[in-house]
């Protein structure tokens, strides 16, 4: 029992008077008192109580009030420093050179400019930043960068990249250099394969959002390049070869695809793939209960 409730009982029991409780409330004052003169003195020492904020405080924006008090120079922005992943037009500005790609057995006056992309070569033992000119045939044929990992037409960033390599295994990094894709014994088609008769979800977002960093269409190939497997066992794949619209999901089929249209996050696509995994993901059936029957 608190002090306070000490004293409340003691008031309705009779037992303190009221000369009894007006000494108390006098000590609690005096004490009250000093506790304030305490407080003020100490204040002085420190130099006053803390000052409200009303601004947001980060290392940043204290940098900026010094700036702007003259008390620190202008930060002079760093064109060296690197935050997360270069932009594709960064990584173009930086290559060593510039090479056109052609797709094969497609004369180049019918061809179109498609696409850059830049992949990071292995040349006489030197990682070279070579910059791509992916050239599109009239049947939408690409060019393919050679010694780039990955047979979709599109072209992928080599994996021997300073900042891709740490991705792979040591025996797949082999085929940046002097092997080449084409050497290839297996590729992502055959991996999904193997996954069947077991449902496989392949979620991919925008290439617009991600900078050029994802090949949306190989990823479908691959996928449909797996149905063979999946009908030999019974099962469905994803029932077409050709690419989908954006935010077209296809889940009729053990294999599904559908591309989001946000960046690097599988977020957009959960509510589809809860919604396809609804039907391997299943509790037990609760036991039948009989209806009550009425009383006679």
């Amino acid at each position: 029992m608190g002090a306070l409730e000490t004293l409340r009982t003691d008031l309705q029991a009779g037992r303190i008077g009221a000369e009894r409780l007006l000494d108390l409330l006098e000590i609690v004052l005096r004490r009250l008192d000093a506790a304030n003169r305490r407080i003020e003195e100490l204040e002085k020492t420190i130099g006053g109580g803390t000052p409200k904020l009303d601004q947001p405080f980060s290392m940043r924006e204290e940098e900026k009030r010094q700036e702007a008090r003259g008390k620190k120079k202008k930060r002079k922005p760093n064109r060296k420093e690197r935050r997360g992943r270069l932009q594709t037009q960064d990584k173009i500005a930086q290559a060593e050179r510039t090479e056109p790609v052609f797709p094969n057995d497609v004369p180049e006056s019918d061809c179109s400019l498609s696409h850059t992309r830049v992949a990071w070569q292995l040349e006489h033992g030197r990682a070279v930043l070579i910059a791509y000119q992916i050239y599109r045939g009239p049947k939408n044929q690409y060019g393919r960068i050679p010694g780039v990992l990955g047979r979709s037409e599109f072209g992928l960033e080599n994996v021997a990249g300073s900042g891709e390599y740490r991705w792979m295994a040591g025996n797949y990094i082999k085929y940046a250099g002097p092997l080449t894709a084409k050497d290839l014994p297996v590729d992502a088609h055959e991996l999904v394969a193997m996954c069947a008769r077991r449902p496989v979800f392949i979620s991919v977002g925008s290439l617009q959002v991600e900078g050029g960093w994802v090949d949306a269409r190989g990823m479908f190939m691959a996928g449909a390049a797996a149905e063979p497997v999946y009908k030999l066992l019974g099962k469905k794949g994803l029932g077409t070869s050709k690419f989908p619209k954006q935010e077209t999901a296809l889940v009729d089929g053990e294999i599904a695809f559908r591309q989001h249209a946000g960046g690097h996050t599988t977020g957009p696509n959960w509510p589809t793939f809860l919604k396809f995994a609804d039907r391997y993901l299943k509790g037990p059936t609760p036991p039948a209960t009989k209806p009550p029957t009425a009383e006679k």
